[in-house]
């Protein structure tokens, strides 16, 4: 891909001898390398060449679609999804038109994930299976099929049903296989999957798969990345359910400093490693305020998004936690206290689970549960 580049710059080095259009049509081209690369110059050269290709073909042409697509995914992954979602139905809309179904393929995937991030599943999952409809009905990208099925496991993982996601991505992990057993979409699924493992409980499984994943990543992107920086944390968490926190927490650092590096302090992925660096240092028990600053901070970031909820759980597992601690030095007093602090952070986290999940979710079960036993136990 950094060939390709280089053949990209060096056309355009000379634009003396070609046309306007395509020397457009070459930046806009560029603009989607960087994007693939995670080049900073991605969102400059797509917006340039956004402007000066519609010049030329008018706003319903196919080109015009494409980069919209690239340019609304740039805006999700930096955290804007307003304005992917406006630019990415923008796109849908060029290829509808069109009828190019193959490459509104792309679009409705992207849109799919959008709304996930917003926490719209059910539009979400319409938009994916939408998407994967289309790359089964054209069998000669089994690379879009094995993509659309990562962002649909991711989606039902969200929604607690990992079993669903299970499946889902380890047919996308069998295809991308079929391409290299080092392919780098096999380290992106490969990276979801062991998640799902350590939410069943697998925890060596989850270890392994996960490992798996930052072998293949190192191999493609560089130790400050934030690919790399996501498998850190991902395995970091497995770490922490193991109670190795010592290690979660070095994995944890290190991971952090590369997500406010590229992202800043107020970021989405920023915060769910500030929430997973608070949850280590919960569970080592040493430095509770650290971890009650950490995960508070997390919830600032995450106040318009549905996984404040995890935030909340978190602070009411920090708190019951204060609360067994508080008993063991004989402050009765204390503990009763801070079990009502505990109960008060879990029903604000059903509240938020009632506005974005079904009253049935696993996810209401679960705090539903915990708040029943904790409820129990102050009363006693």
């Amino acid at each position: 891909m950094k060939l390709l580049v280089a053949h990209c710059g060096a056309f355009l080095n000379h634009d003396h001898l070609i046309t306007e259009t395509a020397k457009s049509s070459i930046g806009g081209a560029l603009g989607c390398l960087y994007y693939y690369l995670h080049n900073h110059k991605a969102k400059q050269m797509l917006e340039e060449n956004l402007a000066n290709l519609s010049q030329y073909y008018g706003k319903n042409h196919d080109k015009i679609a494409l980069i919209l697509v690239y340019l609304g995914n740039f805006y999700r992954v930096q955290g804007d999804c307003e304005k992917a979602k406006s630019l990415l139905e923008q796109s849908l809309l060029i290829y509808k038109t069109n009828h190019n179904d193959i490459r509104s393929a792309k679009a409705l995937g992207y849109l799919g994930a959008v709304y996930t991030d917003l926490g719209d599943y059910q539009k979400a999952k319409i938009l994916l299976e939408e998407s994967r409809l289309i790359y089964e009905k054209y069998p000669t990208n089994p690379i879009g099929h094995a993509w659309i099925l990562t962002y649909l496991g991711n989606t039902y993982m969200v929604l607690g049903d990992y079993q669903k996601a299970k499946a889902l991505l380890e047919q996308s992990l069998m295809i991308y296989k079929q391409q290299s057993e080092n392919y780098v979409g096999v380290s992106w699924v490969l990276g979801y999957l062991g998640t799902v493992y350590k939410l069943l409980g697998d925890y060596s499984k989850a270890k392994k798969l996960l490992e798996q994943s930052l072998t293949i990543t190192k191999k493609y992107f560089s130790d400050d990345h934030i690919f790399v920086a996501a498998n850190l944390s991902s395995l970091a968490s497995v770490y922490t359910e193991e109670g190795n926190y010592q290690k979660a927490k070095t994995l944890l650092t290190k991971s952090l400093a590369v997500y406010e590096k590229n992202y800043g302090k107020n970021h989405i992925q920023t915060a769910r490693v500030l929430k997973m660096l608070g949850e280590a240092y919960c569970g080592e028990g040493e430095d509770m305020e650290a971890a009650e600053d950490l995960i508070n901070t997390s919830l600032l970031v995450f106040q318009k998004y549905p996984e404040s909820y995890k935030s909340l759980e978190s602070l009411a597992d920090l708190y019951k936690k204060k609360a067994m601690q508080a008993m063991a030095e004989g402050d009765a007093k204390q503990a009763q206290n801070f079990k009502l602090q505990s109960i008060h952070y879990l029903k604000d986290a059903l509240i938020v689970i009632k506005d974005y999940f079904s009253e049935n979710s696993p996810h209401a079960k679960k705090i539903q549960l915990k708040l029943d036993k904790l409820t129990k136990q102050t009363e006693e």
